[in-house]
This record gives C-alpha cells, structure tokens and sequence, in this order.
C-alpha cells in the first residue's frame, strides 16, 4: 500500500485493486515510514499520501474483500485528503477503517476526499477523526458529486472552522446516500449535519445519524444541514443539535423545494434537543415547499428568537399530515412559538398533534403559533390538536395563537377548537375532555376515549 502511495503512475491509479489482509500501520504515526524511504518519518509527519489528486485522479476500483486498515494517518495543508484523494468513476467496496486521523484544508475524508462521475461507496466503514480548515469534510466521503454512497457506517469525531460538515458525507450533490448511518460528533460552521451536511439533489433514505451536531452559523441538522430538492424517508436523528444562528432542525435545518419539484420528508423522526435562532423545530427548522408526512419529534427546542416549533419552525407552502410533537418549546421573549409549528405561511396541517408545552412572548399556541398570509394564500387545519400548556403576554391559544385576517380557511376538530374564517385568537376547549370519534380511523387510535389519541403507523 504504502508503495502505491507513492508511486502514483497513470497505470496504477487507473488499476482495479483487492485487499487480500488486513493492514496495520503504527499507532504512533511518527514511529512509520510513511513516505516509504526505509526509516520512521519522525515527528508530525504528513503521513498517507492520499491515492490520487485534483490533477492525477484514482479511476480504478478497489474491492477491500471485508478487510481492515488500521491507523490511517494524514497530517497535510492541502486539499484531497483520504486513503483516496480523488476517485472518479471508482467502485470501493467492502473495506474498513479504524482509528484513522485525517486532517487537510479541504475535501477531506477518511476513505475519499473527493467522489466524482459515477464513483461508487458501498459497505465500508470507518472510525475517525477528520479535521478541516475548509470546506467539504466528512466522516467517510469529504464531497461526493454524481456519486451513490450505499451501507456504508461511520463513527468518531468530524470538525471544520468552515462548511458542508457531515458526520458520514461532507456534501452529497447528486448523490443518494442509502442504508447508511453516523454516530459522529459532527461541527463546524454552516451547513452541518449528523449524516450529511448538504443534501443538493441527493435523496436520504433508511439512514440515521446519533451524534451530536453543533454549528455556528446557518443550516444545521440532526441528519442533514439542508435538504435541497431531495428527499427524506425512513431515516432518523437522535443526537442533540445546537446552533447560534437560524434554520437549525432535529432532521434538517432548512428543507428546500419549489412547486414543481416537492422536497419531500416521510416516515421519519428526531429525538434529540434542538437550540438555534429564527427558524428553529424539532425535525425541521424552515421547510419551502414540502410534503411531510409521518414524522415526530420529542426533543425539547430552545431559541433566544421568532419561529420556533415543537416539529417545525415556519411552515412555507407545505402540506404535513399524520405528525406529532411532544417536546417543550421555548423562546419567552418572542413571537411566532407553537407546540408543532411556530409561523405557518399557506398549507395544510391535518391528522397531527402537539403535547409540550409552549412558552413565548406574542402569537403562541399549543399547536402553531401563528398564521399568516391572506385571502389568496390560506392555511387548512384539521383534525389537529394542541394540548401543552401555553404560555405568552399576547395572541396566545391552547390551538392557535394569532391568525392574520383572512389567512385562515377552516379547523375542523370536531369539539376541540373550531374555527371558520374567525379572527378569535383564543381557544376555549370546551369539549377538550375527548376527541370526538369522526376523525379517520386510518390514522387515529384512541378516539372518543382518550383526551391525547395517539397516531397509528408511525415510524
């Protein structure tokens, strides 16, 4: 290996290779020879030169048969770092890493910086530390661009002073990463994520990340940074997410789609604790035009400003059904805090629930916060309900806590709350000992009986 490291010939970066043992370099990455002149490099040396480069590219595949490489070291002030600098094209399959250390500028990961032109990641794993002093690192794949990772699982540590920091992937464009999973302590500055730190076309399927996700600027996610043109399904996040700026979510920081291409998110969940600013949720901070469906959150969320929800933060031309939050939710001296959702601008909200309480200073409620918008744009609620305690000085109610003139088309909960084209901002919950039996069964158990009916078919 450690020839083929330095050798670097067109024939052998083009080569398909197989690993016939397993690999272990020293643990003290001083004491080995890394650039292969027969003596220990000494004291921080650059360790691994990664195979192949911005300018001499891997385009061979490497199969590592279920083998392991131990002690992979990278110490270099350069971009392309990994066992693989640059693969395009590449199959590599089958190989483990163990207490690898990667640090580089950019482009860097423990098995490949950088992944282009249909190269190809598939059950390999890696535990490691990757440092970057710029963009585009992760914990397995640094960048990945028209690319497919596949069942591959990482753990460790994976940090960077700037963005597209992912716990598995750096930055996913045009690539799906499937049957995946992170339990990587992932940070950085924006567009972080426990799984991946930016989703740009690139669907997140039966995937999960665990770790803890921390940012210092926008786009932060249990799961992924920001999801854009893609979408979610049958994945979770369980790892508590921080930022000190807005668009932070439990799954996903921001969600991003148009009216013709939906970013989509379906069967799935977050339960860590969520702190950011503005646009702050459970699962999902902002989502623009979206579909969600199946999800919930449990995590406690936190924010020092507006648009803060149990589930979501601000709601943008989207339909949610069949969700739920129970976390407490707090931002006591802001507007816009909902025990599901915090700002809900046109959409449809059916067949969901929040149970946390609900803390704010101005348009609070036990389900949204508030709704905004106008006659043109309406917001639907039905068969919904809020049962956390709500707390704020004004436009405050136990379903919704402040609704713009005209913005509300009609909530149906059948004894809970009603509202048709009303301007109250209250709720009186009259009947609010039970849910009245009429909701769908298809979705609901517990009605007529249970004063907080429960969802069925949840991921």
């Amino acid at each position: 290996m450690l020839c083929l490291s330095q050798i670097q010939k067109d024939d052998t970066l083009t080569a398909n290779y197989k690993l016939t043992a397993n690999i272990a370099f020293d643990a003290n990455e001083a004491l080995e020879d890394w650039d292969g002149d027969g003596s220990p490099d000494g004291v921080t040396p650059d360790g691994w030169s990664p195979l192949g480069s911005s300018t001499k590219k891997f385009t061979g595949d490497f199969d590592g048969q279920g083998f392991t490489i131990s002690n992979l070291y990278i110490n270099r002030s350069s971009s392309y770092q990994g066992l693989f600098g640059y693969a395009q094209g590449s199959t590599i399959t089958d190989l483990n890493l163990t207490s690898a250390v990667v640090s580089g500028v950019s482009y860097v990961g423990s098995l490949v910086g950088g992944a282009y032109t249909s190269a190809s990641i598939d059950s390999c794993t890696a535990s490691a530390t990757i440092n970057a002093t710029s963009n585009y690192s992760g914990g397995i794949v640094g960048y990945a661009n028209n690319s497919t990772i596949t069942s591959s699982t990482t753990s460790g540590n994976v940090s960077s002073s700037s963005s597209y920091v992912g716990g598995l992937v750096g930055y996913n464009y045009y690539t799906p990463v499937t049957s995946s999973s992170s339990s990587v302590t992932a940070s950085g500055s924006q567009y972080v994520g426990g799984l991946s730190g930016y989703s740009y076309y690139g669907d997140i399927s039966n995937s999960y990340a665990t770790g803890v996700v921390t940012g210092t600027s926008y786009y932060v996610g249990g799961l992924t940074g920001r999801l854009y043109y893609s979408d979610m399904i049958n994945s979770y996040a369980t790892g508590n997410v921080s930022s000190s700026n807005n668009y932070v979510g439990g799954l996903t920081g921001y969600s991003y789609g148009n009216s013709s291409n939906l970013s989509n998110i379906t069967n799935c969940y977050a339960t860590g604790n969520v702190s950011g600013r503005q646009r702050t949720g459970g699962a999902i901070g902002y989502i623009n035009y979206g579909a969600v469906d199946s999800i919930y959150a449990t995590g406690s969320v936190t924010s020092n400003y507006n648009e803060v929800g149990g589930a979501i933060g601000y709601i943008n031309r989207s339909n949610i059904s069949n969700s739920f939050a129970t976390g407490n939710v707090s931002s006591p001296s802001h507007t816009g805090v909902g025990g599901f959702v915090g700002s809900f601008f046109y959409g449809v909200l059916s067949d969901s629930y929040a149970t946390g309480s609900a803390t704010g200073n101005t348009h609070v409620g036990g389900l949204v916060g508030g709704i905004h918008g106008h006659s043109s744009y309406t917001t639907t609620i039905q068969d919904s309900y809020g049962r956390g305690a709500v707390t704020g000085n004004t436009s405050t109610g136990g379903l919704v806590g402040y609704i713009n003139n005209g913005s509300l088309a009609f909530v149906d909960n059948n004894g809970v709350c009603e509202y048709k084209n009303g301007t109250s901002t209250t709720c009186s919950d009259a009947d609010s000992n039970t849910i009245n039996n009429t909701w769908s069964n298809t979705y609901w158990a517990g009605l007529g009986s249970d004063p907080t009916p429960s969802l069925l078919n949840m991921p």
